[in-house]
């Protein structure tokens, strides 16, 4: 019998080693950023960045990143009649024993989350939670697969840029490290013309 499996409607996350493309502003940011507590309910030892425009200092280090969200659009959506630019850039710090809570990035296209190569080891992870809701419970597979996960982890390895939706839900996992986790996060938006005919608009982002 012939099986054919459709994986349908899939929500791409997109794992990048940049190197240490961002070692400078990790260092600079590590020690200088000021910090304000993540309010969030159900956020624990979980801080951002007062600024929220941090790449506005970082030129090169903004067009490496624009360029990491060009080939996602481009290469996975087919997206290349839309013309992205980075809007908001923060620091985010989890202290050992921290985690934030669940949450998706508003007012955004594709969402990005860079870690820091000092963090150390027993990093807490990013955890993605699936959108897709069972009208039956419980559904509890044998064996967990990408097919019927409920959530998804993905290691905030040292180095490593992660891209994805913004309307996908996520949160960090308790951080048991001894050094603070330090991430840079950062959201876009479409510029110019979108759309087609009577649904098309125009837009103008302020960088």
């Amino acid at each position: 019998m012939d099986v054919i499996v459709e994986h349908l409607f899939s929500y791409p996350v997109v794992i990048i080693d940049i190197g240490k493309t961002l070692n400078n502003l990790f260092k600079d940011e590590r020690k200088n950023t000021k910090w304000v507590e993540n309010i969030h309910h159900h956020s624990n030892k979980n801080y951002i960045s007062e600024n929220i425009h941090i790449l506005k200092k970082y030129p090169n280090e903004h067009q490496f990143l624009l360029n990491c969200v060009e080939m996602y659009k481009n290469e996975i959506f087919k997206w290349h009649s839309v013309n992205l630019k980075i809007t908001t850039s923060w620091m985010t710090k989890t202290e050992q024993g921290g985690f934030s809570s669940e949450h998706c990035h508003r007012n955004s296209l594709i969402s990005g989350v860079a870690y820091d190569e000092a963090n150390g080891s027993n990093v807490g992870e990013i955890l993605f939670q699936s959108p897709k809701t069972s009208s039956i419970y419980p559904c509890y597979p044998t064996e967990f697969t990408r097919e019927n996960c409920s959530h998804y982890s993905v290691a905030a390895e040292p180095n490593r840029l992660i891209l994805f939706e913004s309307t996908l839900v996520h949160h960090i996992g308790k951080h048991l490290g001894e050094e603070s986790r330090i991430s840079l996060a950062f959201n876009t938006f479409p510029d110019g013309e979108m759309g087609h005919r009577d649904s098309s608009i125009s837009v103008k982002v302020e960088k």
